[in-house]
């Protein structure tokens, strides 16, 4: 599959100001799979360590996090990590919190070592540690765009169509475009279900793998107890979800809840990037931001095919 991050991860590991790269995005949006799959192709050698499963290893960040220290021990568990050779990858970096304190070590003391880290809930993990402000560069990933849900499915032409003005584009072609565009507002841009419809062009398998991301997103609210009733945050979601494009009150969200414990889960769902938030503006002047009012607002799911599946929408076929 082609991502457009791909052009931002090269000029990265190219860059004379490189830093230690933090990718960051909501669960299953794709950032494990492009650090494997595009990143780590252009060194002779990758280290991945997965956080969350190898939680033996947390222990190397407890103490002293001086970079050739840690490597010392890291090698032990994983090979030879060599500056300028090696892409080390940290996975899953928000289950150690430590560890993204160090990445502002490796910066400052061994800045010839390319280093990267992904993980989601990554706003919980920053509110453990010093966040090391000016010592690492950050890259967004979200669900695949349209043209890269063309690109996926081997419709090359068709996507090349679609960065073209409407103008220059045949009606027949428009008429193409919009019917492949039908599906992906129910496939949406998940990379495993793009994957499913891509070899099993069934819609069915689809809305399963679909009903999967939905539920471990749900079974990840279990990670806020410490910040939130658990069942509060899950009804914000699923009301979230059925109200796009409506103007929300927080007290409309739960009724079982308080308006304030609303807007915390809401908060909540915002920072784990499930949710985003869509302020009203003045379109009169330039910036939008600059009328942007936080008080009324509307709000979005991270995918169309999620949020399709969420809402229940029938399939009509022409």
């Amino acid at each position: 599959m082609k991502r457009y991050v791909e052009k931002e991860m090269i000029s990265w590991k190219n860059s004379q100001r490189r830093k230690p790269l933090i990718i960051r995005g909501a669960r299953q949006v794709g950032k494990t799979w492009a650090v494997e799959n595009i990143l780590a192709k252009q060194f002779k050698s990758f280290v991945k360590i997965d956080l969350e499963k190898r939680r033996d290893l947390h222990t190397f960040f407890s103490g002293n996090l001086d970079p050739q220290t840690i490597l010392s021990y890291l090698e032990l568990a994983t090979g030879r990590i060599i500056p300028g050779e090696t892409l080390l990858f940290f996975d899953e970096i928000q289950a150690c919190p430590r560890a993204i304190t160090a990445l502002r070590y490796f910066y400052e003391q061994m800045p010839e070592l390319h280093v990267i880290a992904a993980g989601s809930l990554l706003e919980f993990a920053f509110g453990e540690i010093s966040i090391p402000v000016g010592r690492v560069q950050y890259l967004h990933m979200f669900p695949m765009t349209f043209y890269e849900y063309l690109m996926a499915l081997g419709k090359e032409s068709m996507a090349e169509h679609t960065l073209a003005p409407p103008v220059g584009v045949s009606v027949i072609i428009q008429q193409m475009i919009l019917k492949e565009m039908r599906n992906y507002f129910f496939v949406g841009g998940m990379p495993e279900c793009v994957k499913t419809w891509r070899n099993s062009a069934s819609m069915i398998e689809v809305f399963q793998v679909q009903s999967e991301i939905i539920d471990s997103y749900r079974d990840d609210f279990s990670k806020y107890k410490p910040h939130i009733d658990t069942s509060c945050l899950d009804t914000v979601f699923l009301n979230v979800s059925k109200s796009v494009g409506e103007q929300l009150k927080y007290t409309r969200l739960n009724t079982a809840h308080s308006g304030q414990m609303n807007r915390k889960a809401f908060d909540l769902l915002v920072k784990s990037k499930i949710v985003y938030k869509i302020p009203s503006c003045n379109p009169s002047g330039l910036p939008l931001g600059a009328s942007a009012n936080q008080k009324k607002f509307k709000a979005s799911v991270l995918d169309i095919g999620l949020l399709q599946r969420i809402c229940q929408v029938p399939v009509i076929w022409n």
